[in-house]
């Protein structure tokens, strides 16, 4: 009862926090039984099918994961941790515990399913007494120092597979489109139409942009080169329409980026916050007589 409550709790626990965190369900629905393609290993046989699954099904490659995420301030990686945990927490509340070599069934929480016909025979390893006092003298090899490495080596290949995501840059790859507001010192607004386009290179370290917007009385074509490092981030921009041009400092933060433009005739604070396939954009230019322009982009 204690583990089927540690599950669930661990199961709700993630899910909420993953809803608190503003995930994509879509991307949960796909993922979450993602860990149960482990039972394939079973293919090789009952001990190799434990040590695939036993990795997939352990707290020790999610932590690690989750660490890498916050260490990294990558939203993906921590949203893939959630994730994986809420599997394991559901599949604890169910019973599905750690397995035995001996099979499928043998479990850290006992044994799942029915026992064989001929547990007559106490020392048939498939039977419960049997299992017990085969695994008392030895008789497996699925030790504890086993499923860590094997913990370890699915660790280090999520972690691998996941090394696009490291950077906050990443989720902004590709083409957006929406709208905004400008408006200006005197209290006038106008409508904007606009359209941006990122483009990410390597791991997330460098990204060019292009965002172009469109009013009645406005129009602006705003394209830059950023670096990330360290959770920094700078660079250069360049405003066509006006001929501007100069730097860009800030700070990049899990989804969210804050960063100052600055030039010879032109300045303005920008920040950004990306969920999905959602973003915001606020720009506070300074020295003009547009007081402020608030987007809403969506994904293409």
């Amino acid at each position: 009862m204690a583990a089927a409550a540690g599950g669930l709790t661990l199961f709700a626990g993630m899910t909420l926090l993953y809803a608190i965190w503003d995930g994509s369900w879509c991307i949960y629905a796909i993922l979450f039984l993602v860990p149960d393609l482990s039972f394939a290993g079973y293919l090789a046989g009952p001990r190799v099918g434990a040590v695939v699954y036993n990795a997939a099904h352990s707290y020790l490659a999610p932590v690690a994961l989750m660490t890498s995420g916050f260490v990294a301030s990558s939203p993906l990686t921590l949203s893939i941790a959630m994730i994986w945990l809420a599997h394991i927490g559901i599949d604890r509340a169910l019973g599905y515990g750690l397995k035995y070599a001996e099979g499928f069934g043998f479990t850290h929480l006992g044994r799942i399913g029915k026992a064989p016909a001929n547990c007559g025979n106490q020392r048939n390893p498939f039977c419960v007494r049997g299992l017990e006092r085969h695994m008392k003298y030895g008789g497996s090899n699925m030790s504890g120092s086993n499923i860590a490495r094997a913990g370890l080596l699915l660790a280090s290949l999520t972690l691998a597979g996941s090394a696009q995501a490291a950077s906050p840059l990443s989720p902004l790859a590709g083409s957006w489109s929406g709208g905004g507001t400008l408006s200006t010192t005197d209290g006038m607004q106008e409508q904007l139409r606009c359209r941006a386009t990122y483009n990410v290179a390597g791991t997330g370290a460098e990204l060019s942009l292009n965002l172009r917007c469109a009013s009645q009385s406005y129009n602006f074509d705003l394209a830059g080169d950023v670096q990330y490092q360290g959770g920094a981030i700078s660079g250069r921009w360049s405003e066509t329409s006006r001929n501007a041009s100069g730097t860009i400092s800030g700070r990049a933060n899990g989804d969210h980026i804050d960063a100052a433009a600055r030039g010879d005739s032109f300045s303005a604070n920008l920040s950004l916050t990306t969920r999905g396939g959602r973003q915001t954009v606020t720009i506070r230019p300074q020295g003009t007589n547009v007081a402020a322009v608030s987007l809403a982009l969506n994904r293409r």
